[in-house]
């Protein structure tokens, strides 16, 4: 079924992912469902033949995919809002070129969830991880997620698979596209942003793969660049969304956690010496005050409250 009006609008972003676009157009394509939907793809300008798969798909189906091709590269950020601003669709299911979708019946069941409860405003599901070509035992959501998720729930970073995101369209106004325009990370900002409006449903069910490769933007990231990035995200989401002074102290502690995870990740994996002698100093309460100007004097002001939560910091005299 697909005449009339899409009800759901298939939004597909790529750069140069000849490797597996095939695999993302396929996934969409074996959709079984009752509903008229469309696939809109846009693609930042790539030159390592992804443009030529995708005419040759729209060749084939014209009718039911419409491409975006950027005439110059035009950036991650600009490509995904010229592609997730336009539809008037009722939905939108929105996914990176380098994943797909493995289940013919997923889009039929977030539909109906979405359809059968206007308190839901997204809905989500688990996914395969996929290293390098080979599947991991390890899935990327963990086990015993719960199925209803509030903002509060996600705030923290406990955001689910690009792939798996079913939304309701129409939602966010100009302000809130702005924030995206701006974020340093569009799948959790989104999510936050959409969820001011209701909760997220999760699907207990793969249905997606999540490929991590060298080109991949997070995925590729080792651990403390991740710890880094993440920061910023935290740092971004108390610039830019209007939080509760609950809200804020849930970043805050995820602040101080994640701060905490950078010391131990550079004291395991590099032998950073000022660490050590601030974690040696504390344990044997000697030079606390000295060592705590000198860490704090190379990292934001801001943090330096979590810092003293995190080594216990009690008056000394010196």
């Amino acid at each position: 079924m697909n005449t009339g009006t899409p009800m759901v609008s298939v939004c597909l972003i790529t750069y140069n992912h000849a490797e597996y676009i095939r695999d993302a157009i396929d996934g969409v394509l074996m959709q079984k469902v009752n509903f008229p939907w469309e696939l809109i793809i846009a693609d930042d300008f790539s030159t390592d033949g992804t443009r030529e798969i995708l005419l040759e798909y729209r060749e084939k189906f014209p009718e039911l995919i419409k491409l975006i091709l950027q005439e110059k590269n035009v950036g991650a950020v600009q490509n995904w809002l010229d592609l997730i601003g336009p539809p008037r669709s009722k939905y939108i299911a929105y996914f990176e070129g380098d994943d797909c979708w493995t289940d013919d019946t997923k889009l039929q069941k977030q539909f109906d969830v979405l359809e059968g409860n206007d308190g839901f405003v997204i809905c989500t599901h688990n996914a395969s991880i996929s290293i390098n070509g080979q599947i991991q035992e390890k899935k990327y959501v963990n086990e015993n997620r719960k199925a209803i998720n509030t903002f509060n729930d996600i705030l923290p970073g406990g955001s689910f698979p690009t792939a798996s995101l079913l939304y309701r369209n129409n939602l966010l106004d100009a302000a809130d596209y702005e924030i995206l325009r701006l974020a340093p990370v569009g799948d959790w900002i989104i999510q936050l942003l959409l969820l001011r409006h209701g909760d997220l449903f999760y699907l207990d069910a793969d249905y997606s793969i999540y490929h991590v490769h060298a080109n991949n933007l997070w995925g590729s990231l080792n651990k403390a660049q991740q710890l880094h990035n993440k920061i910023r995200i935290y740092d971004f989401i108390k610039g830019h969304l209007k939080l509760s002074k609950a809200e804020i102290e849930i970043v805050d502690q995820n602040i101080v956690a994640t701060y905490k995870g950078m010391i131990q990740d550079k004291t395991d994996r590099c032998n950073f010496n000022i660490f050590k002698e601030m974690r040696n100093a504390y344990r044997q309460k000697r030079n606390v005050k000295t060592l705590a100007a000198v860490f704090t004097s190379i990292i934001p002001s801001g943090i330096k409250k979590g810092i003293r939560k995190i080594f216990v910091f009690r008056k000394t005299s010196g």
